[in-house]
C-alpha cells in the first residue's frame, strides 16, 4: 500500500460534456504518446471489482448509464465502472476495457496540493517506483476522463492518464507438431524477421473470416484445411469441385500450399498452423488451364458479398508486360466498390519472382493495380530474397524462402504432391509471402470488421516495420512514411496491424483526377543517363492527401528494356517506375505504372517524369503521359500507435511458455518432382484435367497464368 499524501477537500464531482465523443454513447480518451481514441460505452454492462462483469437492463443513453452507476454507488455503496469497447470493434473479452476511478499523473511536487483540490478528486497517493508520480482516485468513476483533462491544465502537470483496465491472457502457442519449423510465424533465433503474429493469437484467430485461394485448386480432403465448399468453384472446368487435377504430368500442388500458409487449421495437434488458424477457406480454381478475360473477371467477382479476401499467388510470365483485361478490371473495380456491402474486396497479389532477371513488379498489371496489395519477399536475415521483384507498387514484404530456409505448409494428401507426405518443407517465392498477408487481413477484419479496402492498405503501410534498415533505398516521403522499392513500406507486422485496425477510422471517399502532359511527342536521347524530363503541373486539386498515383505512359521504342523511367512528386519523392532490363519487346503503350511512395503527400505542384536510355541504339519517343492521382479531400488522422515514420517499438517475445520441440516425423523419400525448383522458373500450369466433365470451350484463351513458385 502506498502512503496517502493528500485528501481532497472537495467532495463534489462533475461530468464534462467535452469528454464525450462526437457520436452518441461514446467517450474519447487521450493517453500519453497516443492519438485520442474513441470508445463506445456499453449500455448493458458494468464492471464491479468485487463481482466482475455484470449484465444490467439496457440504459437508454450514456447519460442514463452514468446516472445508474452513480445511484448504485450512492445507495448501495458498491463500486461500479463503465465498460468500453473501441469504436466499431467486436465486443468480447479481448477488446473490452474498463474505465476505472484512477488516474496516473506525473507532476512536480508543488502541484500535488492543486491536484488534490480539483473538484471530484478523492485522494492522491505517491507511487513508489519513480519521483513525481501519483495515483489519483476520483469520487465518481464516470467522471474519470473529464477530471483527468482538468488535471492536465494544472501548472507542473506533465502527464494525466485515465486508467483503463484490460484482461491479459497467457501466450497462445499452437500444439501443431510442425509449428516449431514455421519460422515465418515465429523465429526464436532471428529476431524481428517473422510475422509477429503469435501475440495476436491471444485475441484473434480469424474466426468467422473467409480467405479465398485463387489458384490451381486446393485439396478439399486435406486434414489440416477447413474449406467451405459452398464458397468454392472451379472456373477451369465450370463446376463446383475445385480439387487439383491429377494424373501423369499434372502438378496442381501450388494452391494447397498457399492455403496452408494463409489458414491452415491451428491448435488441432495436426501438422501446421496458418496465419489465421481459425479462418475458413474458399477454393477458386483458375490457373490450372488457359483462361479468358471474362473467366478471370468471374473469378474476381465470385461471391464478393461474402468473401472478403482473395489471395492470388500467380501472375503473368516473368519479363513480360501483361495487365488484366477490360472485364477483369471492371470486376475488380466493382468488387472494391460493392464487395462486403460496400467496404470492398481485398485483393492480395504476389509481387513476382523475376528478381534474378531484373524483372519489376510494376510490369505486372495485376500486382500494380490500385485494387491490389502487392507483396514481396525477404529471407531469414530480413534482406530481399534474390527472386523477389522490386517496384514502386509493392506495398509490403513478408518472410519467405531463401537459399537455406523455406516455408513449411500443407501439401496434397498422400503421394501426389511436392513430397510423398501431407506437408512440404520446400515452399518458397512471393507465392508463400502473399497468403501470409491474406491471413493478417483476416485477423484485422476479425478485430474490426467494417474497415474499407483503402483503410486496410493504409494500415499496412503505416504499421509495417523498416527491415534491412541500412539499405540505401529507404526514404521518408513528405508525409513521414518510409518506403523502399525492394520492400514497399516494409516487413508486415501482424500485431501492429491488428492494434492499429482496432483504433482505425475509415478513410473518407476516394477522389481522383487526371492531368495530361503537354509538348509531346518528345524524343529520348540515346546513350544519355540524364535523359529527358517532362513536367506535369497540377495547379489545384480537391485531393489533399494522396494514396495511389498512376502514370499512364506511351513510349515508342524497339527495345523497351533499355529505358529507365522515374516520377518525382512536387514534394521531392522519387519513384522508379521502369528499370533497365533484358525486356526486348517494343514500346510501352498506355501502360499504367503505379506508385505508393507518395501516400499521404499533397498532389499540387509540378510532377516530373524522366525517361533515359543508356544504350547507344534504338532511339525512343515519348508520345503520351497522363498522371492520375487518387486520394482524399482531407488529411486522415491515423489511429493510436506509432506516428508516421516513427521507429517501431521492439517486439515482445513470449517467454513464459517455451515452444515445444518439433515432433520427429517419418522421413519420406521425396519424389523426383519434389526437388526444390528455382523460384524464377515457375512450373507451367497444365490444362490436363482430372477425369470429370469436359471443359467447355471458351473465347480466345489468354496465356495460362503462372503460379509464383
Amino acid at each position: 500500500m502506498f502512503p496517502v499524501l493528500l485528501f481532497s477537500a472537495a467532495a463534489s464531482f462533475f461530468l464534462c460534456p467535452a469528454a464525450f465523443g462526437s457520436a452518441p454513447d461514446t467517450l474519447t480518451v487521450a493517453l500519453s504518446g497516443q492519438k485520442a481514441q474513441t470508445f463506445e460505452v456499453a449500455l448493458d454492462e458494468v464492471y464491479s471489482p468485487a463481482k466482475g462483469l455484470e449484465k444490467i437492463a439496457p440504459q437508454a443513453s450514456l447519460e442514463g448509464m452514468t446516472t445508474f452507476v452513480r445511484d448504485v454507488i450512492m445507495s448501495a455503496g458498491d463500486t461500479l465502472f463503465l465498460v468500453l469497447y473501441p469504436e466499431g470493434s467486436q465486443r468480447n473479452s479481448t477488446t473490452r476495457q474498463i474505465l476505472t476511478d484512477e488516474i496516473f499523473v506525473k507532476a512536480s511536487a508543488g502541484s500535488a496540493a492543486q491536484i488534490s483540490a480539483t473538484p471530484g478528486v478523492h485522494r492522491v497517493e505517491a507511487l513508489g517506483f519513480g519521483p513525481d508520480l501519483y495515483k489519483v482516485t476520483v469520487a465518481d468513476p464516470t467522471a474519470t476522463v473529464p477530471i483527468s483533462e482538468k488535471i492536465k491544465t494544472i501548472p507542473g502537470v506533465v502527464t494525466s492518464e485515465p486508467q483503463l483496465a484490460t484482461q491479459k491472457f497467457p501466450r497462445a502457442t499452437p500444439n501443431d507438431p510442425l509449428f516449431p519449423d514455421q519460422f515465418h510465424l515465429e523465429d526464436p533465433v532471428v529476431t524481428n524477421v517473422d510475422l509477429n503474429v503469435t501475440p495476436v493469437w491471444n485475441s484473434f484467430l480469424g474466426e468467422r473470416q473467409i480467405i479465398a485461394i485463387v489458384d490451381d485448386g486446393v485439396d478439399l480432403t486435406h486434414e489440416d484445411l477447413l474449406i467451405d465448399r459452398a464458397l468454392s468453384y472451379d472456373f477451369n472446368q465450370g463446376d463446383e469441385d475445385p480439387s487439383p487435377g491429377t494424373g501423369t504430368g499434372v502438378e496442381n500442388f501450388h494452391g494447397t500450399a498457399c492455403a496452408g500458409v494463409a489458414a491452415g487449421v491451428g491448435f488441432n495437434a495436426i501438422g501446421i498452423s496458418g496465419v489465421a488458424p481459425k479462418a475458413k477457406l474458399s477454393a477458386i480454381r483458375l490457373i490450372a488451364a488457359p483462361t479468358t478475360d471474362i473467366v478471370e473477371a468471374q473469378a474476381m467477382a465470385f461471391k464478393q458479398d461474402v468473401i472478403p479476401i482473395k489471395s492470388n499467388s500467380w501472375g503473368p510470365a516473368a519479363n513480360t508486360l501483361v495487365k488484366p483485361g477490360s472485364a477483369t478490371l471492371a470486376a475488380m473495380d466493382s468488387a472494391t466498390k460493392n464487395g462486403r456491402a460496400g467496404l470492398g474486396t481485398l485483393f492480395v497479389f504476389a509481387a513476382g519472382n523475376g528478381g534474378r532477371t531484373a524483372d519489376n513488379s510494376n510490369y505486372d498489371g495485376y500486382a500494380n493495380s490500385i485494387f491490389s496489395i502487392a507483396v514481396g519477399a525477404v529471407g531469414k536475415t530480413g534482406k530481399k530474397a534474390d527472386y523477389s521483384e522490386p517496384g514502386a507498387n509493392v506495398a509490403v514484404v513478408a518472410r519467405s524462402g531463401d537459399s537455406s530456409t523455406a516455408i513449411v505448409t500443407t501439401d496434397i494428401m498422400g503421394e501426389a504432391g511436392y513430397t510423398t507426405t501431407n506437408y512440404t518443407t520446400t515452399f518458397s517465392g512471393t507465392s508463400a509471402a502473399c497468403p501470409q498477408v491474406a491471413g493478417v487481413l483476416a485477423l484485422m477484419l476479425q478485430a474490426k470488421k467494417d474497415l474499407n479496402w483503402r483503410t486496410v492498405k493504409d494500415i499496412l503501410i503505416r504499421s509495417s516495420v523498416k527491415n534491412d534498415p541500412t539499405d540505401a533505398d529507404w526514404v521518408n516521403n513528405a508525409a513521414g512514411l518510409h518506403f523502399n522499392h525492394k520492400y514497399g513500406a516494409g516487413l508486415i507486422d501482424a500485431d501492429r496491424a491488428v492494434q492499429m485496425a482496432l483504433a482505425a477510422k475509415n478513410l473518407p471517399t476516394m477522389l481522383t483526377s487526371s492531368t495530361a502532359a503537354t509538348g509531346l511527342p518528345l524524343f529520348v536521347p540515346v546513350d544519355d543517363p540524364n535523359g529527358v524530363t517532362v513536367s506535369i503541373p497540377v495547379t489545384s486539386s480537391t485531393i489533399k492527401s494522396l494514396e495511389h498515383v498512376v502514370l499512364e505512359a506511351s513510349i515508342a521504342h524497339t527495345y523497351r528494356g533499355d529505358l529507365r523511367v522515374t516520377l518525382t512528386s512536387p514534394e521531392g519523392t522519387v519513384s522508379v517506375l521502369a528499370t533497365i532490363s533484358g525486356d526486348g519487346q517494343n514500346s510501352y503503350v498506355e501502360w499504367p505504372f503505379m506508385t505508393l511512395r507518395n501516400w499521404g503527400e499533397n498532389p499540387v505542384g509540378v510532377w516530373k517524369v524522366n525517361v533515359s536510355d543508356v544504350v547507344a541504339a534504338d532511339r525512343g519517343r515519348i508520345d503520351k503521359l497522363v498522371l492520375k492521382v487518387y486520394g482524399t479531400a482531407s488529411v486522415p488522422t491515423p489511429g493510436p500507435g506509432p506516428g508516421p515514420g516513427d521507429p517501431p517499438p521492439p517486439k515482445a517475445r513470449p517467454t513464459a511458455t517455451p515452444r515445444p520441440t518439433a515432433t520427429p516425423r517419418p522421413t519420406a523419400t521425396p519424389r523426383p518432382t519434389s526437388t526444390p525448383r528455382p523460384v524464377t522458373a515457375p512450373r507451367p500450369a497444365t490444362a490436363t484435367a482430372r477425369p470429370k466433365a469436359t471443359p467447355r470451350p471458351t473465347a480466345t484463351p489468354r496465356p495460362t497464368a503462372t503460379p509464383r513458385p
